[in-house]
């Protein structure tokens, strides 16, 4: 088996990989994604490390968790790192959102990108990459609408909604992962914030929003997704 036909084999899934060996390597998936928050945070944001408050060390324990468990789930549900490896790029816009309302820089945006695309192409080839554009035009088109007509989000979430879809199987997969999300975390809590705090959430995170989808697209999309494609 040659370089490339083996690499194919395990983008895509077909050659099998050993449960353990496959969660071994997911955890380290979701610890490089956690540590690159933290360096992007650090670095470009100047935050500081110092978790000198309850809320700091929630959100920052809560989001290590977050990640890493996320990673496991995928290594459970047996999802191949055709799909995990972007989900992990993705992971990293969703962390830094969620702890502190800020984005990678753009570079980190478009590579991320550029990289879900070659490993699109690398795992299924050609029809697999044209899936992957397809979604991506299409929630980079469904971002900018929300962002100029709507007002409803952030510039900077044009370029997350893009990853997103880079990062899907396709743009039922998308659709799918977004419709499930919604309701099943957006709805759960609005209403939690409801009634304990007698409001609804101010700010939603965009890219950790994203990521909770490409997390249910990827593993429960197939079964309880309305779309198909």
């Amino acid at each position: 088996m040659t370089l490339p036909v083996a690499l194919q084999a395990v983008l895509s899934g077909a050659y099998p990989i050993d449960r353990q060996a496959l969660g071994l390597i997911y955890l380290l998936l979701g610890l490089a994604a956690d540590v690159a928050a933290d360096v992007i945070l650090r670095v470009r944001y100047r935050t500081s490390f110092r978790l000198d408050t309850p809320r700091k060390r929630a959100l920052r324990v809560g989001r290590w968790g977050l990640v890493l468990g996320g990673m496991l789930i995928l290594a459970a549900s047996h999802v191949p790192p055709r799909f995990a490896l972007p989900i992990a790029l993705l992971s990293v816009s969703g962390a830094t959102d969620a702890e502190h309302f800020r984005l990678p820089p753009s570079a980190y945006l478009y590579a991320s990108v550029v990289i879900s695309l070659v490993i699109a192409y690398g795992a299924d080839g050609l029809p697999a990459l044209i899936d992957a554009l397809i979604a991506e035009a299409v929630m980079y088109a469904t971002a900018i609408f929300a962002v100029v007509v709507l007002g409803a989000t952030a510039g900077g979430d044009i370029k997350v909604a893009m990853q997103y879809g880079a990062s899907s199987a396709g743009l039922a997969a998308a659709f799918n992962g977004i419709a499930l999300a919604t309701v099943g975390v957006l709805v759960p809590l609005g209403v939690v914030t409801l009634l304990v705090a007698r409001r609804l959430p101010r700010y939603i995170p965009m890219a950790s929003f994203l990521w909770a989808a490409a997390m249910i697209a990827v593993t429960l999309g197939g079964r309880f997704g309305v779309f198909t494609g």
